[in-house]
């Protein structure tokens, strides 16, 4: 079977170079330096304020950015907007909450004289939305002059409106940085390393030459086998320096964890012989719950934190010497240039051991070595490429790994400073499943007891796909002892592949998903680690899931020690999405959207507090098609994922093939489904919204005609060969006002289906593959359409294509 291409797998409207982008920049949690680039209009542009009273702001909390007074653009375009300068009254506008949205001119709307409306002119509109939102998305036109981005928590202005000027942005998201380069790196660290620098200059040193300063992470042990010498100028001590003879602390496990000096009961002039009363650790800010908590006061002293898994040191506590602690963790910041991954190239000119080295020169990058000068890249503005520039400084891509094994540098301009770009190659995608049976693998041991198929232990891609060692996919869960998983021996990972277990649950969807995420980096020439598991439980409520919950425990510890594992091989980990398999337990629970939410909420907060990433967990879920007449489940997850950015359905699981009782998936339905969350996963690495195939538009046209119209990937199809009939109407049902109406034609006319209806109508709802099962369920009773799209994206079970096949819905009119 032939594998697909790039095109297939990369989703509607998803390029391949986005693709890549976007999961490299997954790495930061920030959206692309790339897209912000796209965002660059070919018009120049100059704002002024008409008076040095006029205020520009923007709230956050309620979207809104908003200027008090007259401002005048001056824009070099008069081909498109008629004249080259106009004021512009006062005005607020509100950004939508979905993600990326571009507050933007439109040129080819200004009066060519004449006082200007700002209502005409100023819209606002999702980032490349141009199918679902033709009007006011932002698609990069030339009558587009964007001014102002907004993507969940990070916003900022573009093309030079009022840049460091706005109340309520701050000036390092409105510069991207001060004046140097960040690699796309720890943007989060750079704010807690600046948080410890003291006001105290500070020298520490070896009191002798075997002095060996050290950090056991698995003990969380910081220690310093001889005696240390901390010189020091401050009043608070009354003396310059002290010796300090051999310690050891140890760090608890709870985050954020500071270990710093009393300066205030160091004594004046005697020895110390004890170090213990006056080496603290507490956490950061935490005072009403730790009398130790760091709280940044004139008498403390940091030196070193442990977050998350990464330790470093602060205010010259041997930065770079201590042993069990990177370079990169311990000289974070070096010339305001910071990078997380290892491999930090710590040298201002890139010392090479061969003698070359590697060093900037008005805007060319240079190698030196024994043979001679090389040009290796030139970075100058019309060279930057897929490269960044920032502030004073440049991104190059230039290829050096002959002579350092890199092939990504951050370069300053100001201190001429060369450092290295952490690549994709560094990331660990962790991909939980989590909800109920489904999720956890029942029926996925094989129909009827018999022997499950090959391609349920096929993995080749075993050194990047992976789950963890010595257990299951599921963490050792039996989901009928209701075991709370032992974090400390989830030490290393594994290659995926399923495990029947002793509950006979066994390939579940999160199989499918890695496997297919694998192959989409591989076809990308991505090496990015996934790690895989599942901590659902079967017949369980979304209220038997939530935190405190032994589940939810299990999901946390899962995240945890998967962060804990990435470190100490030098990886990233970060979490992008949580694959959700729910909906059958509330089925009649008429809050459950609204519970999903708030679910949804704490998720989020729980997952990044453990990996530290400042991107939000997007929660991918997929509707259960095994309801009887109760279809609040179904509909709460479809309202969810309309209303909710960071909430998407992949897909409704009538199309997959099922065990004989019709309500958990065989082996090949569960790996199916796991492919199309690995679809859905190919848009969100790069900030997109996913949208299976369903309504974005039910309107009734006339008295008898309803027009549907679909976001769909090619031609709508309604497929009568591959999915049989439920009604005959391919799905549709049509009620004025709670009482059905007959369907007399159909029809579908490029992304639109028109139906007919035998009597006319004034308001009621379209339903689509609604009508739920018997008891007992059955093949015959499964709630389904015919209706599909033209993806032409792949199975890797048996080379079919994975349609998207339209979800379960109801819609007025």
């Amino acid at each position: 079977m032939p594998l697909p291409t790039p095109e297939q797998l990369t989703g509607p409207n998803v390029t391949e170079a986005q693709f890549k982008n976007g999961l490299s920049q997954l790495i930061s949690g920030v959206v692309s330096k790339e897209q912000l680039e796209a965002l660059k209009s070919i018009n120049p542009a100059t704002w002024f304020k008409t008076s040095s009273s006029v205020a520009v702001s923007y709230n956050s909390t309620t979207r809104t950015l908003s200027w008090s007074g007259s401002l005048l653009l001056n824009i070099n375009s008069s081909s498109i907007s008629k004249r080259t300068a106009l004021l512009l009254p006062a005005h607020s506008i509100t950004i939508p909450s979905s993600t990326y949205n571009v507050v933007w001119i439109d040129l080819s709307a200004i009066p060519e004289s004449g006082t200007v409306d700002p209502v005409s002119i100023v819209k606002v509109g999702r980032y490349q939305d141009s199918i679902s939102d033709p009007i006011n998305a932002y698609t990069g036109a030339p009558h587009q002059l964007p001014i102002f981005y907004r993507n969940s928590n990070d916003f900022g202005p573009l093309n030079g409106f009022f840049v460091g000027e706005i109340e309520g942005v701050r000036s390092t998201e409105s510069e991207m940085l001060k004046t140097e380069i960040l690699a796309e790196v720890g943007a989060d660290l750079l704010d807690i390393q600046g948080s410890f620098k003291s006001s105290l200059p500070v020298v520490w040193l070896k009191g002798t030459a075997t002095t060996k300063i050290s950090y056991d992470k698995d003990l969380r042990l910081l220690a310093w086998n001889n005696v240390i010498v901390f010189n020091y100028n401050n009043t608070i001590l009354g003396r310059h320096g002290l010796a300090i003879p051999a310690h050891s602390i140890t760090i608890p496990t709870t985050n954020f964890q500071v270990v710093w000096i009393d300066l205030r009961n160091l004594p004046v002039s005697a020895s110390i012989t004890d170090p213990s009363p006056f080496f603290k650790v507490g956490r950061y800010s935490d005072v009403n719950t730790d009398p130790n908590a760091y709280v940044g006061a004139s008498y403390q002293l940091p030196i070193f934190v442990v977050n998350f898994g990464q330790a470093y040191s602060v205010n010259g506590f041997f930065d770079g010497e201590i042993e069990g602690v990177r370079s990169s963790e311990s000289t974070l910041i070096k010339s305001e240039i910071l990078s997380e991954i290892s491999g930090l190239i710590p040298s201002t000119t890139l010392q090479i051991n061969s003698g070359s080295s590697v060093y900037l020169n008005s805007d060319k990058l240079y190698e030196v070595s024994a043979s001679g000068e090389q040009l290796l890249d030139d970075i100058s503005p019309k060279k930057y490429l897929t490269a960044h520039k920032v502030a004073n400084s440049a991104v190059t891509h230039a290829d050096v790994s002959s002579i350092s094994g890199v092939t990504s540098l951050a370069v300053s301009r100001l201190s001429n400073e060369v450092k290295r770009i952490p690549s994709a190659d560094d990331l660990l995608i962790i991909l939980p499943s989590y909800g109920q049976s489904n999720s956890v693998g029942v029926g996925g041991a094989g129909v009827g007891g018999a022997v499950p198929e090959q391609f349920m232990y096929d993995n080749p891609y075993g050194d990047r796909l992976f789950m963890f060692a010595g257990t299951d996919v599921r963490l050792g869960f039996i989901r009928d002892l209701e075991n709370v998983v032992n974090g400390s021996t989830l030490t290393d990972f594994q290659p995926l592949k399923t495990i029947i277990d002793s509950a006979n649950c066994g390939t579940s969807a999160i199989e499918g998903t890695g496997r297919a995420l694998a192959r989409q980096t591989e076809l990308m020439g991505i090496n990015s680690k996934i790690l895989c598991f599942t901590s659902g439980r079967g017949a369980s409520y979304l209220t038997d899931l939530v935190s405190g919950t032994v589940p939810y425990t299990n999901l946390m510890t899962g995240i945890e020690r998967g962060v804990w594992v990435a470190n100490k091989k030098g990886l990233k980990a970060y979490v992008p999405a949580i694959i959700f398999v729910h909906g059958e337990a509330d089925h009649n629970n008429p809050n459950y959207e609204a519970e999903l939410d708030a679910f949804y909420t704490q998720l989020n907060s729980d997952i990044k507090t453990r990996t530290g990433q400042s991107a939000d967990v997007q929660l991918l879920v997929s509707q259960p098609s095994s309801f009887f007449s109760s279809v609040n489940g179904v509909l709460g997850l479809y309202n969810a994922a309309k209303n909710n950015p960071n909430i998407h359905l992949v897909s409704a699981g009538y199309h997959c093939s099922f065990i004989s009782d019709y309500l958990h998936y065989d082996p090949k339905g569960h790996y199916k489904l796991g492919e199309y969350f690995a679809k859905a996963l190919s848009n969100i690495v790069v900030g997109k919204k996913y949208i299976p195939l369903m309504p974005t538009a039910v309107v009734k046209k006339d008295a008898t005609t309803i027009e549907i119209t679909f976001n769909c990937v090619g031609n709508l199809v309604a497929d009568t060969v591959n999915m049989t009939a439920k009604n005959s109407n391919w799905g549709f049902q049509i009620f004025n006002e709670n009482t059905e109406i007959s369907i007399t034609s159909k029809s579908i006319v490029g992304n639109k289906v028109i139906l007919t209806t035998s009597a006319s109508l004034t308001s009621g709802r379209v339903d689509y593959a609604m009508q739920g099962q018997i008891s007992p369920r059955s093949a015959e009773n499964v709630p389904r359409g015919q209706l599909r799209d033209s993806s032409t994206y792949t199975s890797i079970v048996d080379g079919k294509p994975l349609y998207n096949w339209c979800v379960h819905f109801r819609e007025t009119f």
